[in-house]
C-alpha cells in the first residue's frame, strides 16, 4: 500500500455489524462488502413473517442500496479462502479481493446443541425461507384441522426463552386468537402453543421483573410457558423432556440458541466455540489485520472465558441501523412490532 493510497478493506458479511462498518470506514478506506445474498434482512422481525404479520419483502432490504450513499462496494459471494500471506480472499464466484484489513462480520447459524433429532425434525428461524417455511408448515395444519373437523389437536412448540422464542411464541398466539379465530373458530380452538425454557426464567439476560411480566403475559395470551424444562431429543411428531416425559409436537420451532456461521471455519483464522478467538480490541488473536464482529467474535478473557456481551453490541447495531431506514418503512415496521405488547 502506497503511503497516498487507502487502505483495502474487505467485509464479510452485510449484516448489522458489516453495514455499519462500511458506513463508517468508507470516506477514509476502499471498502468492499461482501454477501451471500444481495439484501440484508431485519432479522429482529423475522418471527413475523413465521406468523404472517408481514410479507417477506418487509424485512428486506437492497445491500447496494444502504451502502449507496457510503462509497463502498459490492459483491455477492461468499468467501471459500484466505491467503493470509499475501492477504486475498477467494470468493466462490472465483473472484480474487486483496485486502489490508479484513473484517469478519457472517452472522450466525442455529446450534443445536447436540440434541439428537433437532436438525431433522425441527424448523430454525435464521432467514427468510426458513420464516416462510415454517408459516407454510403451520398454514399446512391449520388446513388439516378445518378439514378433519373432529378433536385432533395442533401441538406448536417454541425451544428457547430468549427474545427470539418469546416474540416468536407471542406472535402465534396472536395469529391463532386473531385471524386463524375469524377464519375458523372450531380449528383454531384445537391449536396448543408451548414455549420451552431451560433456564428458571424467561428472558435471562433482562431484569428478573420484566421475566415474570413477560410469563404473565403470555400465559394470558395462551401460551403453555415451561421453564426448567429441558429438551432431550426431537423426533417426529414428539419432543421429549430432559425428565423423561414428551410432549406431542406436530411443529417445533428451534430458538434456543446460536453460532458463528459455519463460513468462518473456511477462513484459516482460530475458533473456539465456533467464534473467532479475538483479544479485547476484537482483532483476531495473532492476525492483527483481521477482526471479528458480533456473532462471530469470542473475545477471551484471562480466564479463558469469553467476557464481552454480543447481545450489547448487537442491540447496538440494530439501533443504529433501524434509525438509519426510511420513515416510511420505519413506521410501518414500528406499527408491526407486536412483541411491545407483551410488556405493556
Amino acid at each position: 500500500m502506497s503511503a497516498t493510497s487507502k487502505p483495502k478493506v474487505v467485509i464479510l458479511g452485510a449484516g448489522f455489524g458489516g453495514l455499519n462498518a462500511a458506513r463508517e470506514l468508507g470516506k477514509d478506506a476502499d471498502v468492499t462488502v461482501v454477501d451471500r445474498h444481495n439484501y440484508q434482512t431485519f432479522l429482529p422481525l423475522l418471527y413475523q413473517v413465521s406468523t404472517a404479520s408481514l410479507a417477506a419483502d418487509h424485512i428486506a432490504y437492497p445491500i447496494r442500496g444502504a451502502l449507496r450513499k457510503s462509497g463502498a462496494k459490492f459483491r455477492m459471494g461468499t468467501p471459500i479462502s484466505v491467503d493470509h500471506k499475501n492477504k486475498t480472499v477467494k470468493l466462490d464466484s472465483s473472484e480474487v479481493l486483496h485486502f489490508d484489513h479484513l473484517i469478519v462480520s457472517m452472522g450466525s447459524a442455529t446450534t443445536d446443541f447436540g440434541i439428537p433429532g433437532v436438525e431433522e425434525f425441527a424448523l430454525g428461524m435464521k432467514n427468510i425461507h426458513e420464516a416462510l417455511a415454517i408459516r407454510s408448515e403451520i398454514m399446512r395444519r391449520f388446513e388439516d384441522l378445518v378439514r378433519f373437523e373432529d378433536e385432533t389437536r395442533l401441538s406448536i412448540v417454541v425451544v428457547g426463552g430468549g427474545p427470539t422464542g418469546v416474540e416468536m411464541a407471542g406472535s402465534l398466539a396472536e395469529l391463532v386468537k386473531g385471524p386463524l379465530r375469524h377464519d375458523h373458530y372450531h380449528a383454531s380452538k384445537h391449536i396448543d402453543i408451548y414455549l420451552l425454557e431451560a433456564g428458571p426464567r424467561l428472558l435471562p439476560m433482562f431484569t428478573p421483573g420484566l421475566s415474570e411480566k413477560t410469563l404473565r403475559q403470555l400465559e394470558n395470551m395462551g401460551v403453555k410457558v415451561m421453564l426448567n424444562t429441558a429438551v432431550k431429543e426431537v423426533a417426529w411428531r414428539k419432543t421429549t423432556l430432559a425428565n423423561g416425559t414428551s410432549i406431542t409436537s406436530e411443529v417445533v420451532v428451534w430458538a434456543a440458541g446460536v453460532k458463528g456461521a459455519p463460513a468462518i471455519n473456511d477462513l484459516s483464522l482460530p475458533v473456539k466455540g465456533n467464534r473467532l478467538v479475538c483479544d479485547p480490541t476484537c482483532q483476531v488473536t495473532n492476525y492483527p489485520y483481521v477482526w471479528g464482529v458480533g456473532d462471530n467474535a469470542g473475545v477471551m478473557g484471562a480466564n479463558g472465558k469469553e467476557h464481552l456481551s454480543r447481545s450489547r453490541s448487537s442491540a447496538s447495531s440494530r439501533a443504529k441501523m433501524f434509525r438509519t431506514l426510511s420513515t416510511k418503512t420505519k413506521a410501518r415496521w414500528q406499527r408491526s412490532v407486536a412483541i411491545r405488547q407483551l410488556f405493556k
